[in-house]
């Protein structure tokens, strides 16, 4: 098995923590070849090769001044060597976890698993991701360990919760997925005072809208009324503090989405709430019983037609 770790140096705290996972693992793994970023972009790969990618930026997209979001260095690679290979993203534990949303992005993108790099170091981890089939028929899947876990089923749980509890017309759903991963990217939302009730839905929609050259996001004043008022009744229920309202950004990053939205190589960002939003619908997860409490596991399934690109080199890799 070729397997390696683009990493700064070969004696990094995480480097060293695969090198330990490796040890103790069953698997007799002859150890990772650890790569800088710079350097694993020059280098012919066997295809097929296993690659662990740390991502150690704080945010994995990033937006210079006036231009969309794009991906962090880290993420961006890893989804280029992830049509060739099989690519396993990993989080320093000290650092924020990838949310949910972010794992159903780098599926969609080709990506094998997401891990904290301690939770190699259960029995069982290390076997898991390397003995992981990322695509079999039609299906592909994403092995996923630690903190990662929780948030994907805080997304899937989340979706589940708004069958029966958004009120208001079902069409509208997709809506309030896009309403909230664009109320998610601010700080919160505070319409200028004046005449009138200063949190009315009428001035929620409009200042949300105004936001569009920050979120992408736009909606007709009416039909976003709307939503922000079924958006509303969710999360805050039947309460009399209209300043609530004005929380809603805090509330919909509570749910599960990210004050950075991910960005997916090759899908236009506009484009990205839609199809992370139809492919949360149809993703299936199974846990791992046997996984440590400490560090719990579970696989991602998700049909291949959900596939950004689809991968080049095969099945069953």
């Amino acid at each position: 098995m070729n397997l390696y770790l683009v990493d700064i140096s070969a004696n990094s705290p995480t480097a060293q923590i695969v090198q330990a996972a490796l040890r103790r693992s069953a698997l007799h793994a002859q150890g990772v070849e650890v790569f800088s970023p710079d350097r694993i972009g020059k280098t012919a790969l066997p295809l097929r090769s296993t690659i662990f990618v740390l991502v150690s930026e704080p945010a994995l997209s990033m937006r210079p001044s006036g231009a969309p979001w794009v991906p962090c260095g880290s993420v961006s690679l890893a989804c280029a060597l992830a049509q060739f290979h099989r690519v396993y993203l990993l989080r320093r534990a000290e650092q924020s976890p990838l949310s949910g949303i972010d794992c159903v992005a780098y599926l969609m993108a080709g990506v094998a698993g997401v891990a904290d790099d301690k939770a190699l170091l259960h029995n069982g981890a290390v076997e898991a991701f390397l003995n992981h089939v990322s695509q079999r028929n039609r299906e592909v899947a994403m092995q996923i360990a630690g903190r990662s876990v929780a948030e994907l089923n805080k997304v899937v749980t989340l979706l589940e919760d708004w069958e029966t509890r958004l009120d208001g017309d079902p069409t509208y759903d997709p809506a309030c997925w896009r309403a909230a991963w664009a109320m998610a990217q601010l700080e919160h939302l505070r319409p200028i005072q004046g005449p009138g009730e200063r949190y009315s839905f009428e001035k929620l929609a409009n200042t949300l809208n105004m936001q569009q050259a920050m979120t992408g996001f736009q909606l007709s004043p009416s039909d976003l009324r709307k939503v922000i008022a079924i958006l509303n009744r969710y999360w805050c229920g039947d309460s009399d503090e209209r300043a609530d309202r004005g929380r809603m950004p805090e509330f919909a990053r509570q749910a599960g989405f990210p004050r950075v939205p991910p960005t997916i190589p090759g899908l236009n960002a506009n484009d990205a709430p839609k199809r992370l939003y139809d492919s949360c619908r149809t993703l299936r997860i199974t846990n791992d019983l046997q996984a440590h409490e400490d560090a719990p596991r579970c696989v991602a399934h998700l049909q291949v037609k959900h596939l950004v690109v689809e991968k080049t080199h095969g099945k069953n890799n």
